[in-house]
């Protein structure tokens, strides 16, 4: 390997800085007998990886493939993954072995979109062709070589390319060619494409690795996606074109007459406390996140979403279609019910709290729930509860109990109020279930336009709700979350009073919640943001 795909240089007089960048972590795909496994191992150890990447984990379609045994002996941690197991448990494993790349290595199932997004631009497929060509579902192995030979071709190969959500259907990224011979059957053709592989295969990983968004500390950033960085963290904006309608802790809304601009920045708060420093792409995570619940649950109510489609803004916002992209969507204006409508499925946080400092005092009761001796921390509610809180634009909103919301609203809204944000979550909880996620609790704002209620602010995002990974979920313990946590618990270690000004936060723990953040929205919508 040479020295310039190894470390970074930099000279200043006579003296010379070397930097070592680690080898970006692949976790390798398998199906089968493992013959392009031993081939990225050997690769690894003393070919054109060498110093470049190293095998994290062997992802397994089935066990008692081939390809486990050659991990075994080379000692590489396997995991299997069967294809009813949810893509979340997968992602999660991946994110622990902090996996920066994944080369398919004969995997014969087609990878679902969680997994592809998550990671995408970051993982590589070889194909025993001439992509386009003899490509797609089925398509693999000596059922290529024979329709190859079929199709009275002069010409086969081998590709490497990049995996999208269909067969053989990403930017490739290298060819090579191999004649095909008048006496060639599908063996003897595919034993010549084999050869080409050998070689193929590392060399255009290597050649991907020194030269798609290698960062200074080994990781790897989707060729599709800017890489994250301080100078792209939007911690403030300003449109003077419109009028500032105010500020929250995370968006600034400007003022469109009868409609709204929201727009969502990578502020982040903790303890009710702006922090210096901002989440990459976090605004953007949440708008993604919003929008999707908005048009998942359209059907039990409507939201105060106009369009997010920044070309359909006014054309005075045009100039500022960099900053608006991904972030932002016009809302029409409602009157805002004071009310935080809360809804729990497991009992965590807050609540936890209240109800150890009552079960001190002998009681069971928490703000006119009762609770049953069984339940501990992190237990699933017999029933979605409605614990509905008091609405404050600054300081911490307060819980009350439903008699006292029905004397701030009425007991006809109330029930409305409590019954549709029962159904949102029901319906949400479901599909996230279905996804590998837990919906520990959430909350919803509403609003009227007119004399109909709707669904305003956010909806369901990392901000407003506890995201539990569903293969993690322990009874008796606080659980790991899709949030900011791991913020709020480094802001425990320090000597901090959690008043303003709140400390600064270093880049790891950035970078950790940042990835949190986006795995989330792929997990729950499919995508990347």
């Amino acid at each position: 390997m040479t020295q310039e795909s190894s470390a970074l240089n930099s000279s200043k007089g006579d003296s010379e800085t070397v930097i070592f960048i680690p080898p970006v972590r692949l976790a390798v795909f398998c199906s089968g007998a493992g013959t392009t496994l031993r081939l990225l191992m050997n690769s690894c150890r003393s070919g054109d990886l060498a110093g470049r990447a190293e095998i994290a984990v062997v992802v397994l379609s089935k066990s008692g493939v081939g390809a486990k045994e050659i991990a075994r002996s080379a000692g590489v941690e396997t995991l299997v993954w069967p294809a009813d197991t949810p893509a979340a448990w997968l992602l999660h494993e991946l994110a622990l072995r902090k996996v920066d790349c994944i080369p398919l290595a004969g995997f014969l199932r087609l990878l679902d979109p969680v997994i592809v997004n998550a990671y995408r631009g970051r993982i590589l497929n070889l194909h025993p062709a001439l992509l386009p060509k003899f490509g797609g579902q089925g398509m693999f192995g000596l059922r290529v070589h024979t329709a190859v030979l079929a199709a009275g071709e002069k010409t086969s190969g081998a590709t490497v390319h990049l995996v999208d959500t269909t067969f053989d259907t990403g930017p490739i990224l290298a060819q090579e060619s191999v004649p095909v011979l008048p006496a060639d059957t599908p063996e003897t053709l595919a034993a010549r494409v084999q050869e080409v592989e050998r070689g193929l295969y590392p060399r255009a990983l290597a050649i991907y690795i020194d030269s798609h968004s290698r960062r200074p500390e080994g990781r790897l950033a989707p060729m599709n996606t800017a890489t994250a960085c301080e100078s792209e963290i939007v911690l403030t904006t300003d449109i003077p074109v419109v009028k500032l309608f105010g500020r929250g802790k995370v968006r600034d809304l400007y003022d469109l007459d009868d409609q709204l601009l929201f727009v969502t920045t990578d502020r982040l708060s903790a303890f009710d406390v702006v922090l210096p420093d901002g989440i990459p792409g976090k605004g953007k995570a949440l708008t993604a996140m919003s929008l999707f619940w908005f048009d998942y649950l359209r059907d039990i109510i409507p939201s105060h979403l106009v369009t997010a489609d920044v070309g359909k803004y006014p054309a005075a916002l045009a100039p500022y279609r960099p900053l608006l992209e991904g972030r932002s969507m016009l809302v029409r204006k409602a009157r805002r019910v004071d009310i935080e409508c809360v809804v729990r499925g497991y009992i965590s946080g807050s609540l936890w709290k209240e109800l150890r400092e009552a079960r001190a005092k002998g009681e069971s009761v928490v703000h006119g729930a009762s609770y049953a001796a069984a339940i501990v921390e992190s237990s699933q509610l017999p029933e979605p509860l409605f614990t509905p809180a008091t609405k404050s634009d600054s300081g911490h909103d307060e819980s009350i109990s439903f008699a006292q919301m029905v004397s701030s609203v009425g007991v006809d809204l109330a029930t409305r109020l409590r019954d549709v944000s029962v159904a949102l979550y029901q319906k949400a909880a479901a599909y996230a279930r279905a996804k590998g996620v837990l919906i520990a609790d959430t909350k919803f704002e509403f609003g009227f336009l007119g004399d109909k209620l709707i669904l305003i602010d956010e909806a369901l995002t990392p901000d407003s709700s506890r995201f539990w990974p569903a293969a993690e979920y322990t009874l008796g313990k606080s659980q790991p979350s899709y949030d900011k946590q791991i913020v709020r618990d480094y802001l425990l270690t320090l000597n901090w009073n959690k008043t303003a000004p709140g400390p600064k936060l270093p880049p790891e723990i950035i970078r950790r919640t940042a990835a949190r953040y986006n795995e989330i929205v792929a997990l729950l919508t499919g995508r990347s943001h």
